[in-house]
């Protein structure tokens, strides 16, 4: 240290001035008359004593004195053998790893992979799976965010804009406090240097005040960041819970693969693109008014060049990192699909969870669930390589470089012709507070910089979003642009000249006709395959109508019982009343009781913590699979719709209860479209719907003869013209099981 002060003295200093030098006479707190010479000097001799002589002479010298001591190391140790066989290896063994290592071999295939994937992508697309839609050109990300800012803040009168214009005042509040502070720390520092402990504790006390309101604002900011999270997320949410769950769009958007990861995409991607805006929007407001404030602050104490020499090496900044930036929304991209993925096979594994392990596929669904992890910890590898090769040069240039390029402005400030005729205490406060502005505007610029990264991750959760939207509007338009046929309201339901086409296009029936009125009782039969199922998504509009006529009473006034029904959440109340909400129909517990009564499940208050106002888990195993379909059964004579299709809605009863569920609707006047199996149900029905498998059908009105036998007394419609009118005798039990 001491040779260290004499090395800067003597460069301050000619040997002459140094003998010349007398020590003060007068205590630091007395003012005595200086010349402009010794000002200057003494100017000289605390800037360099305490800026650059104490730090800068210790490292100079401490590094000559490691450099010397190296040097004659090596010069003492180079004949040594051993050594240079040692060092050499070193050398060798760490350049080996770097180039061998996992995340760099990564690095290189995925790098591979992606100009694959690009060249695909700018390869010319095959046409849609409607060929009635076109395509439309891409939005850019731009647009994208635009439509979704539209979404998430209505206008700048509603809560959201509210809510972003107190934001946007608290970070003004901020910054004012932030230089009311930073005056207080100047004149403080300038007590300090005085020696007046007085106006120290004064001025300690006032810094002490100001820091109040300051935490206040900053818990504030917090608070109202949080609360435009939840705002947007809710907009958001509510926007898409309303066209997603729609009887034309969720049907087609979640049986097709043309979106992956839809409930991700609904729950997950929707908060975190919410947190993103607004952590976006508070990361870069306030450091923008920082670096326009702190502009101007830095120009009026060292002039424009100060402000540009900050700017101009961070704008050199900005045009290198841009050469060697990594392409962070294709990685955030990638991150979030492989992570939906592999949360979307474990939902699926939950939801088929008494199959999987009936099936013992534990071996199949963990080498699964290995290989979508496995995948991600690879992207994350090279992610990691990508950023960490990219953060040595932020850190380098934003940290060290800007804190060099801050204490050369700093100190040519303190050498400016202004400051002269300034005691020391004045010019340590002013050496304070200029650096502190220095710094502070260099620290803005970085973090503008660094927060850009941010955008990539706001640009990604933009495109994953947005193509829920894309979705959307494509199912509607495949919906509208694939309908060739025409639905009509009426009292009863008619098919006429109906194709039944799946959605491959493969053609199962050409024309099929047939009618359900009141009184009659349909039993649709045939193999797997034939389109009975597919008839009845065609009835309940899930599938696009591509030619003829379907005619249908109002919704209310058919209902459908499937052969594994939907347990919703809430009270046993809410599942009998379903869709509709218990305290909404207003419905007495002796309605729903005989109701219960009727689908021969009153006995389910026998089981242990069941009321009328129990809420548990009705999906899972509370109930079995048999109680579920009489619960479905007490829903259909809650409602009484005037149609019911029951599609094997029986399957798991005993065919004593099936006997009087099929009696309670005949009592009741619901007409039924039975899709069944089992023996024990044909006998309700007085109508056939017949399918062959090979694209033909036979309705008729029919009569038992025998077990399993039935006579088709007057085939009324049929896909060949000759069998109308005809008498057919079928032998059903083909179809029994």
């Amino acid at each position: 240290m001491f040779f260290s002060f004499l090395f800067w003295l003597n460069l301050l200093y000619s040997p002459e001035e140094v003998l010349k030098k007398e020590p003060p006479t007068s205590p630091p707190e007395i003012k005595v008359k200086r010349t402009t010479k010794q000002k200057e000097k003494e100017k000289k001799k605390i800037f360099f004593f305490l800026g650059g002589g104490f730090l800068a002479g210790t490292t100079a010298m401490a590094s000559m004195s490691l450099l010397g001591l190296c040097r004659d190391y090596v010069a003492e140790r180079s004949h040594d053998r051993l050594l240079r066989r040692f060092f050499s290896g070193s050398i060798a063994a760490l350049f080996l790893l770097l180039l061998l290592s996992p995340s760099s071999r990564i690095a290189k295939i995925l790098h591979v992979r992606q100009k694959r994937k690009l060249s695909e992508v700018k390869r010319p697309r095959g046409p849609s799976f409607s060929a009635n839609v076109h395509e439309r050109p891409p939005l850019s990300v731009y647009r994208k965010f635009l439509f979704l800012l539209r979404i998430a803040v209505p206008s700048l009168s509603s809560r959201e804009g509210g809510t972003l214009m107190i934001i946007s005042s608290l970070l003004l509040l901020n910054t004012y406090l932030s230089l009311r502070v930073l005056k207080i720390s100047g004149q403080l520092s300038k007590t300090v240097i005085a020696c007046d402990l007085v106006a120290m504790a004064k001025k300690i006390l006032v810094f002490m005040v100001w820091c109040l309101p300051v935490a206040l604002t900053n818990s504030s900011v917090n608070y109202c960041v949080g609360i435009l999270t939840l705002q947007f997320q809710s907009n958001l949410s509510r926007y898409f819970y309303r066209r997603y769950l729609n009887q034309k769009v969720f049907y087609p958007l979640a049986s097709s693969h043309f979106v992956e990861e839809v409930d991700q995409r609904m729950t997950k991607d929707i908060e975190s693109w919410s947190l993103s805006l607004t952590g976006v929007y508070t990361c870069l407001f306030k450091p923008l008014i920082d670096v326009a404030l702190f502009t101007y602050k830095v120009a009026s104490i060292t002039g424009a060049r100060g402000s540009l020499a900050i700017l101009g090496y961070h704008a050199g900044f900005v045009m290198f990192a841009h050469t060697f930036f990594p392409d962070m929304e294709r990685i955030v991209s990638e991150q979030l699909a492989r992570n939906g993925a592999l949360v979307t096979a474990h939902q699926r594994l939950i939801s088929y969870a008494e199959e999987y392990v009936m099936t013992q596929g534990q071996n199949f669904h963990r080498s699964l669930m290995e290989k979508y992890l496995a995948s991600i910890i690879e992207h994350d590898q090279w992610a990691s390589y990508v950023r960490g090769g990219y953060g040595i040069m932020e850190i380098f240039f934003l940290k060290y470089g800007s804190l060099l390029l801050s204490s050369v402005i700093c100190g040519a400030a303190v050498f400016n012709k202004h400051t002269e005729g300034m005691s020391a205490a004045d010019l340590m406060a002013f050496f304070v507070e200029t650096s502190f502005l220095v710094n502070k505007l260099s620290f803005s610029i970085g973090n503008i910089l660094k927060n850009l990264r941010k955008l990539f991750v706001l640009h990604a959760l933009t495109n994953r979003v947005y193509e829920l939207q894309e979705g959307i509007e494509k199912a509607i338009e495949d919906g509208a642009g694939a309908v060739a046929g025409e639905v009509v309201r009426g009292n009863y339901i008619e098919f006429d000249r109906v194709p039944i086409v799946l959605p491959t296009g493969e053609v199962l029936c050409e024309e099929l006709s047939f009618y359900v009125k009141p009184g009659m009782n349909l039993l649709v039969v045939g193999p797997n395959g034939c389109g009975k199922s597919s008839m009845v998504r065609l009835l309940g509009g899930l599938w696009p109508l591509q030619g003829g006529r379907i005619m249908r009473p109002r919704n209310d006034q058919i209902y459908y019982v499937p052969q594994r029904p939907y347990m919703s959440n809430g009270t046993l109340r809410d599942q009998i009343t379903y869709p509709l909400k218990s305290s909404e129909v207003g419905a007495s517990e002796a309605t729903l009781l005989h109701c219960l009564e009727l689908a021969v499940f009153d006995d389910i208050f026998t089981k242990p913590n069941i009321t009328w106002d129990s809420s548990l888990s009705w999906a899972g195993d509370t109930l079995s699979m048999g109680e579920k379909q009489k619960l479905a059964m007490a829903r259909l004579f809650f409602h009484r719709p005037r149609f019911a299709i029951l599609d094997e809605c029986s399957s798991m009863m005993d065919v004593e209860v099936e006997e009087r569920l099929y009696s309670v609707c005949y009592q009741l006047g619901i007409s039924l479209i039975t899709i069944a199996h089992r023996r024990s149900v044909w006998k309700h029905h007085n109508w056939i719907l017949r399918f062959d498998g090979c694209g033909g059908f036979l309705f008729s009105p029919i009569t038992f003869v025998s077990e399993g036998v039935v006579v088709l007394t007057n085939v009324v419609n049929a896909s060949e013209p000759f069998m109308v009118g005809e008498e057919v005798r079928l032998d059903l039990s083909q179809y029994d099981v």
